[in-house]
C-alpha cells in the first residue's frame, strides 16, 4: 500500500453506476397486460451521480467516482465504456463471517493500491497481474504442489503469497473482529 503519496481531487462523487435503457418509437402508450413494441432502443450511462461526475470531469475538474456495479452484461458494458484515466486507485474489502471457538467471528481483509507513476503501471494492472505472476512462480518453484483446476483459496498458501505482494508494495491488512 502506497501511503506516502496523496492524490487530491476537486470533487469526490459516491453513487451507483448503472445503465439507462431508453425505448423510442413505441407504437402507443403502455396498457396494463398488453405488449408494446419499441422500434429503437438505446443503452447509455445511467445514474445521476455518475453522469454528474462525468460532466464535471469533462469541464476540467479532477473528479474521483466511487461506486458499485453489478456482475452482469450491463456492468461489463459500463466498465468497457468508462473514460480511461491511468491514475487509478483500487480498493478492496473482503469480509468472511463464521464461528470459531463457539463465537461469531468476522475476518476482514482490506487493500488500497495506487497508480505507480515511476513505472507507469495502473493500480488495476498491479492488483490483477501481480497475483497471477506470483502464483505462476509458486507453481514453478513447487510451493504449490497441486495440479489441475482449483480455487486459489484452496491451494495458494496465504502467508508466502501476502509476503510476495508486500515485496511489490501491495499490502493487504487483516483484522479479526
Amino acid at each position: 500500500m502506497n501511503t506516502t503519496k496523496t492524490t487530491s481531487f476537486d470533487v469526490i462523487v459516491v453513487g451507483e453506476l448503472n445503465v439507462d435503457l431508453i425505448l423510442n418509437q413505441i407504437e402507443s402508450f403502455p396498457e396494463m397486460g398488453k405488449e408494446k413494441i419499441a422500434q429503437q432502443m438505446t443503452l447509455t450511462l445511467g445514474s445521476s451521480a455518475a453522469i454528474f461526475a462525468s460532466n464535471l470531469s469533462s469541464l476540467g475538474a479532477k473528479v474521483a467516482f466511487f461506486g458499485k456495479i453489478g456482475r452482469d452484461l450491463f456492468a461489463n458494458l459500463l466498465v468497457k465504456n468508462l473514460p480511461v484515466n491511468k491514475k487509478d486507485v483500487v480498493l478492496l474489502k473482503v469480509l468472511s463471517e463464521g464461528m470459531k471457538d463457539d463465537k461469531n467471528r468476522c475476518l476482514e481483509y482490506t487493500m488500497m493500491d495506487y497508480y505507480d507513476e515511476k513505472h507507469d503501471i495502473t493500480a488495476m494492472m498491479r492488483t490483477t497481474s501481480y497475483p497471477v505472476s506470483i502464483i505462476a512462480q509458486m507453481i514453478e518453484r513447487d510451493i504449490i504442489k497441486e495440479r489441475g483446476v482449483f480455487c486459489s483459496e484452496e491451494v495458494v498458501p496465504c502467508k508466502p503469497f501476502f509476503e510476495e505482494l508486500k515485496k511489490r508494495k501491495i499490502q493487504i491488512k487483516k483484522k479479526i473482529k
